[in-house]
């Protein structure tokens, strides 16, 4: 640990905590010793695992250090399994390990391709286009291999049976969904088909999809070429400048449609009322107080002087708190009136590229790569209008999140950060309703 930390720890009047500092010039080898000696003596209880550091010259050195953390984590697992281990188990499964996840592989009943073909999906490809497809070996690998598609093939024939079994799955199971698929292996197709079946089957009555500015006119033109008869309303360069947006909101509202598909940044530019506004931000406030006053409770605020001892994570709170406070008061400066997202309501919210909204707000000490931890007025938006059809649905299906990237920045903080837009339900029941928890 640095000085300072070592020091602070130190100071804590916390009689189960010895802290080992390695002198300067010491020998790595013999500090791990040292700590590993401390450990037997009984006076640890937590261990906390350590990379080995880049100063070992020696081979020999390394494989000792190596052994030594070894014996650290198993002694740590006895001693979980001796004291604790009947309770830490009976925890555990309750909150993690009492739900079975289906398996949804070879899931879609053998006449979707007809029920797709009912829903309207009628048309066939415009030129010839090269798609992947995927196996998986007998022995578990996956193989990918590129598939020629002639001009004028039915788009549902094109369809391949992940892709089947996809679309299946985001249309039919009781909870929102991520569809995680590289490009080229089809995620545009299964979307569109998802939003259409979801519609024959009359779970839902409207579709908005917002997608990246530089595919939109592509993603229209596989929309209405997939299915020839749908009523498809797609945003146009001026559609959502000061003077149109009211317009086009109008004919998004009063016309029946069964996609409005926009950009990032149309979808970003449709407002809010402001007492939803109101009442998400009052949640984030609630929610940074919880986690300002866990961290002060977990030691890392001074309780005698109050002091911060560098703890970027409370200041980073404090910011976000009064970036919040600052937007609420705005707030009661909103009388604008017209057409609002609560007025378009849509039951299908299609979200592609969904890796752009991974900055969103979570508090921990964990420097998660890529993501800031500080809410972005992007994501704010969407995490708003998501809160929104929450509260109105009964249909918990009512979200899907298309990625190629369905672990942005390949964190815990980035799966958190699309748990908490997809099932914060779920993470609320497992006692996880903070990233605090989270990264401990």
């Amino acid at each position: 640990v640095s000085q300072s930390r070592y020091r602070s720890l130190k100071s804590e009047s916390n009689p189960h905590v010895e802290v080992t500092k390695r002198e300067k010039g010491e020998d790595y080898t013999a500090w791990v010793y040292a700590i590993a000696e401390s450990i037997n003596n009984g006076i640890f209880t937590s261990i906390f695992h350590f990379k080995i550091p880049p100063g070992i010259q020696y081979d020999e050195h390394k494989q000792k250090v190596r052994a030594k953390q070894d014996e650290l984590t198993a002694k740590f697992v006895d001693w979980c399994r001796k004291n604790k281990g009947e309770e830490l188990q009976k925890i555990y499964n309750r909150r993690f390990n009492s739900a079975v996840i289906p398996n949804w592989d070879n899931s879609a009943p053998k006449n979707l391709k007809e029920i797709l073909k009912a829903a309207g999906m009628t048309g066939r490809l415009n030129g010839v286009k090269k798609f992947i497809d995927v196996f998986v070996q007998e022995d578990g690998s996956v193989v990918q291999e590129e598939r020629i598609v002639e001009d004028g093939v039915l788009w549902v024939d094109a369809l391949r049976p992940y892709q089947l079994d996809a679309i299946w799955r985001m249309a039919t199971q009781p909870c929102n969904g991520l569809l995680g698929l590289e490009v080229g292996l089809g995620k545009t197709a299964c979307g569109i088909a998802t939003a259409m079946l979801r519609r024959y089957f009359k779970t839902s009555h409207s579709t908005m999809v917002v997608v990246q500015k530089s595919t939109l006119l592509q993603f229209d033109k596989t929309f209405r070429e997939m299915f020839p008869t749908a009523k498809v309303l797609c945003v146009k360069s001026n559609d959502m400048n000061q003077k149109s947006r009211q317009s086009f909101l109008a004919k998004a509202v009063l016309w029946e449609w069964d996609a409005i598909i926009l950009t990032h940044d149309n979808f970003q530019a449709i407002p809010v009322r402001p007492e939803t506004n109101r009442v998400y931000i009052q949640k984030k406030l609630d929610l940074i107080e919880f986690e300002m006053m866990s961290i002060e409770s977990s030691g890392e605020v001074s309780h005698k002087t109050k002091a911060r001892r560098g703890n970027y994570v409370l200041k980073r709170l404090e910011a976000e708190r009064d970036r919040l406070t600052e937007h609420l008061r705005k707030l009661e400066k909103d009388r604008d009136g017209g057409i609002r997202f609560e007025d378009i309501n849509p039951s299908l919210l299609i979200v592609d590229e969904a890796q752009k909204y991974k900055n969103n707000h979570y508090a921990s000490k964990i420097q998660a790569k890529g993501i800031g931890g500080t809410q972005s007025n992007m994501a704010q938006d969407l995490d708003v209008k998501l809160g929104f059809l929450r509260e109105t649905r009964d249909n918990p299906n009512f979200l899907l999140f298309m990625t190629g990237t369905p672990e942005p920045t390949n964190s815990i903080a980035g799966v958190y950060v699309f748990q908490m837009y997809l099932h914060p339900e779920e993470l609320e029941k497992r006692g996880i309703n903070t990233f605090i928890v989270t990264g401990k």
